[in-house]
């Protein structure tokens, strides 16, 4: 999708009245402002007349005139920057919202782990929309205010000297042309590695948050010291080229850009006010004038570093849009039909990228309130086959039945705490269940082991971060409550018990077996493979068995 196509998206959208509707503010108040500053510069250029002829009679008026004038832009000049901002703001959460649901949808952000030139895409989710609509605006903004601001001023500047007001063009032309040509692709490919090394940067320190007590066990600050260190010193290394680049270079040629027109504005017309054949006035009227074209005129010079930045988001964001959509078509060649239990048919799992074949030709039934315990060496394809049957690997052959996916549970080894409320642990992801009196929550939480815990963290609607003062066993056994009360047809248990005792392990699975759920599980230890009715063996070679 081209920037246009990103820039549409908003205009055709179920907002698309707010956002016709800012837009046309944002337009009309950028094109009010220079005609006003037009006014207000000819009538300084009218009062400084009287002041120069001596015109004592006329001066109060001119004054009032002026005063008048310069009294309307401010308030114009305020609208005109608060209109565009406000607009950006709007842009910018549609836009966020868009591209949070393109990231959730048909579940790309679990096949963007697999994705090597996708880095960091929860940054690209985060900022890069804000960039997008705020880079985007400002140079709508720049190039509305740029058509008005030629108009008005060219016409009044010609009435006063044509030859001045075809220098200006070809002035304003010519210098915007040589600062493309400069700047546009260097600074674009400058602030787009800019945006890439800051989020390495801080996707290291994300790692270290989240991976603490591994890294303090390890005792690794050395080694992610080291990390952090090089990684910021490349942030670093850049951003200066860019300071170098974006706020010296630029600025230098952007500042002679506008000087030199005051220079050649006073040549010219100065030899006419010696001749008297020009007013003093219209001196400073033409110099107000030919600012304010200049200006209009190299928008694209003054702009480059918003150009840049603009092109660096884009980049990013398009490049998230094309993963999310190769994400939702990737070929799904194992099929699926509706089934009570789990009935693999001839199942072939391959790895997503289809660079390994996992095992052939499956076959194996889990009946309706029956158990089945999967087990092997690691690597051979255990909590892939779990995968294939959520719909999270579909790169193989044959057919797996299940029932509908709302209908079953997958608890991962490491269980996903979610922010929020005890409540919120319990019901997610059903917030429905959110309302379910108190004592049924209790209930559960007893049944895991986890009676005490509405005491120690202030109650149901106390939030905390679970992820800090829950162990792995009792994170575990809070997903083990979740589940009971979301009460699946299927329970899908990866090592979902590893960090819990064998008493309570038992008692759990006994739990699950007593309320009818079918169950299968991923499981290492003898004491789990006890409590399942069959098991099924990988040799770790793609063979398999069932017993």
């Amino acid at each position: 999708m081209s920037i246009f196509g990103w820039a549409r998206l908003w205009f055709v959208s179920g907002d698309r009245g707010r956002a016709w509707s800012m837009v046309a503010l944002a337009v009309a108040s950028l094109v009010a402002l220079p005609i006003v500053q037009t006014i207000a510069n000819h009538a300084q250029g009218a009062l400084i007349t009287t002041l120069a002829a001596r015109d004592a009679a006329g001066f109060p008026a001119a004054l009032a005139f002026a005063a008048g004038a310069l009294a309307a832009v401010v308030p114009l000049t305020i609208f005109a920057g608060l209109i565009p901002d406000l607009t950006r703001n709007a842009w910018y959460r549609w836009l966020t919202g868009y591209t949070i649901e393109r990231y959730l949808a048909q579940r790309a952000y679990y096949a963007l782990g697999d994705r090597a030139d996708v880095d960091n895409p929860d940054q690209r989710v985060a900022e890069e929309p804000g960039d997008f609509a705020a880079q985007l605006v400002t140079l709508g903004a720049a190039g509305v205010g740029a058509l008005a601001g030629v108009i008005v001023p060219a016409f009044a500047l010609w009435r006063i000297a044509p030859s001045l007001t075809v220098m200006a063009l070809a002035y304003a032309l010519a210098g915007s042309a040589l600062g493309v040509v400069i700047f546009r692709r260097r600074l674009a490919r400058l602030n787009n590695v800019q945006l890439e090394r800051e989020a390495d940067f801080r996707f290291g320190l994300i790692r270290i948050r989240e991976h603490a007590e591994s890294v303090a066990f390890y005792r690794g600050e050395e080694q992610e010291r080291g990390v952090l260190r090089a990684r910021f010193a490349a942030a670093i290394e850049n951003a200066l080229r860019l300071v170098r680049w974006q706020q010296t270079a630029l600025p230098a040629f952007t500042n002679l850009y506008s000087v030199l027109p005051f220079a050649f504005t006073v040549l010219v017309l100065a030899p006419r006010v010696w001749t008297h054949g020009l007013r003093v006035g219209a001196v400073t009227e033409a110099i107000g004038d030919i600012a304010i074209v200049t200006a209009a005129l190299g928008v694209v010079v003054t702009q480059l570093g918003a150009l840049g930045q603009l092109g660096a988001a884009y980049a990013r964001l398009a490049g998230l849009e094309r993963a999310c959509a190769d994400a939702a078509a990737l070929p799904a060649t194992i099929g699926t039909r509706a089934a009570d239990g789990v009935e693999l048919d001839r199942l072939t799992l391959r790895t997503p990228d289809g660079t390994r074949t996992l095992f052939r030709d499956l076959d194996a039934t889990l009946e309706r309130g029956g158990s089945l315990v999967v087990r092997g060496p690691s690597g051979c394809g255990k909590s892939s086959l779990l995968r294939a049957i959520a719909g999270l690997w579909t790169n193989g052959a044959g057919t797996i039945g299940r029932p509908d996916l709302a209908r079953m549970a997958f608890l991962p080894q490491t269980p996903y705490v979610a922010l929020g409320t005890l409540r919120d642990q319990l019901s997610y992801p059903a917030p429905t269940q959110r309302e379910m009196p108190e004592s049924e929550l209790l209930a559960v939480l007893e049944t895991a082991g986890l009676a005490e815990l509405p005491g120690r963290i202030g109650g149901f609607d106390a939030d905390v971060d679970f992820a800090r003062i829950l162990s792995l066993g009792e994170q575990q056994r809070l997903a083990f409550a979740r589940l009971l009360l979301a009460a699946p047809a299927i329970a899908i248990l990866d090592e979902a018990t590893s960090a819990v005792d064998a008493e309570r392990e038992g008692r759990l699975y006994r739990e699950l077996g007593e309320r009818g759920i079918t169950i299968l599980s991923v499981a290492h230890r003898e004491s789990v493979a006890a409590l399942h009715a069959a098991t099924l063996r990988f040799a770790g070679n793609g063979d398999w068995a069932v017993d």
